[in-house]
């Protein structure tokens, strides 16, 4: 009897919570409607993009292709000049005109964590990654607390009307010598894509509160598993 009792203390601490399991369920209903209403994860995502600073008027052409929980690779022109950088895991890099820069364990990491948070935009979870649960929910939105590999990731915003993604929001520290910043990605613009799916094409950046970016998606292609 002592030894059951046991067990189901060390269940009880491994269970999901309830707020885990009414925020996994919100994310699944979530992703579920990004994809015209079928349960399905896509195998490769293209995502070709304008994107802008607002200090700058410059433009940089954007490509991402995201194959979930297996390869990111991101490839930006900047003034002529392309910079790739890519990751699975076995291998990372970054390369430029100056040639292919290996990555040490902390740039890969970096790069794995910014690879996890491009999959949220499609509500995807990387390997390693537990939803904890809804800190806030009203009658517009949930806000849904992500962790990965034991860490905060991500604060995912999701409207309770439409299950659309509204928001992500995490901290990070954009130079060793500053403080932690606090970073929200907004996403609006939802239109209707090839496949079936509904996705956003206006991507704004705000750190610690002011604008910081923006890009337009001009084309999403995505493979179906």
């Amino acid at each position: 009897m002592q030894l059951v009792s046991v067990w189901l203390l060390v269940a009880a601490f491994i269970a999901p919570s309830d707020h885990a399991i009414e925020a996994s369920h919100a994310l699944e209903e979530a992703r579920i409607a990004l994809a015209g209403g079928r349960d399905m994860t896509p195998a490769r995502v293209e995502i070709d993009a304008v994107y802008r600073y607002v200090d700058d008027e410059e433009e940089i052409k954007d490509r991402t292709v995201i194959e979930p929980n297996q390869r990111l690779y991101q490839e930006r022109e900047i003034a002529g000049k392309v910079i790739r950088r890519s990751w699975t895991s076995k291998d990372a890099f970054i390369e430029s005109h100056n040639g292919r820069m290996a990555l040490d364990e902390s740039m890969r990491a970096d790069l794995e964590t910014y690879f996890c948070l491009r999959q949220l935009e499609l509500l995807i979870l990387c390997p390693g990654a537990v939803v904890e649960g809804v800190d806030r929910a009203d009658g517009h939105s949930k806000v849904i607390t992500i962790q990965h590999r034991g860490q905060d990731l991500a604060e995912v915003e999701i409207a309770a009307d439409s299950h659309r993604l509204i928001a992500i929001r995490y901290t990070e520290t954009l130079d060793p010598d500053s403080e932690a910043e606090r970073t929200e990605v907004r996403y609006s613009g939802y239109q209707d894509v090839a496949g079936g799916w509904t996705l956003p094409h206006r991507v704004q950046t705000l750190v610690d509160g002011q604008a910081r970016s923006s890009y337009s998606v001009q084309s999403w292609r995505l493979e179906a598993r």
